[in-house]
């Protein structure tokens, strides 16, 4: 049961990475900084999402974070926790070197990471079509059968010999 509830929170993460990432790409690549632009997101999410969903939980404890006194990296890094994603950590650690190096480079290297996730929910999104496609094989081949059961039959049973 933890395990399926893990990887259920794991699946809701995901599902809103790209989302995240594109608000925080726009708001950064609009002239915000960084920290400027994570209050937008986390001002955005507040007002469109829930209560009880998971990624405005980890946005407000993130912004709770900053607002007890931790750094702005050291709040990133309990947020890449919480949410307990790879490409959450990688984000976090795009917008330390972000934080360390400037904001020059960041909006280009969050549009590559949009570009990359997207491509990569298009090959997922591909691979599951091919999925149900493949299943529905079979129920498709019994309704040609009873389709097919049903023309003949009759037309046998009228043929005089």
């Amino acid at each position: 049961d933890l395990h399926m509830e893990r990887k259920k929170r794991r699946a809701e993460f995901q599902n809103e990475y790209i989302s995240f990432v594109e608000s925080l790409s726009l708001y950064i690549s609009s002239g915000l900084t960084l920290q400027a632009a994570m209050q937008n997101c986390v001002r955005d999410y507040v007002k469109r999402k829930p209560s009880g969903h998971l990624l405005r939980t980890a946005l407000e404890e993130f912004q709770r974070d900053l607002g007890n006194g931790c750094s702005f990296l050291e709040a990133m890094d309990s947020f890449a926790h919480k949410a307990d994603n790879a490409e959450y950590r990688h984000l976090t650690g795009m917008l330390g070197q972000g934080i360390l190096n400037g904001s020059q480079g960041l909006s280009r290297a969050l549009e590559q990471e949009v570009e990359k996730v997207r491509e990569e929910k298009r090959r997922q999104s591909k691979i599951k079509g091919e999925r149900v496609s493949t299943a529905l094989i079979g129920p498709m081949m019994l309704q040609l059968g009873i389709i097919i059961a049903l023309i003949m039959i009759p037309a046998f049973a009228n043929m005089q010999f």
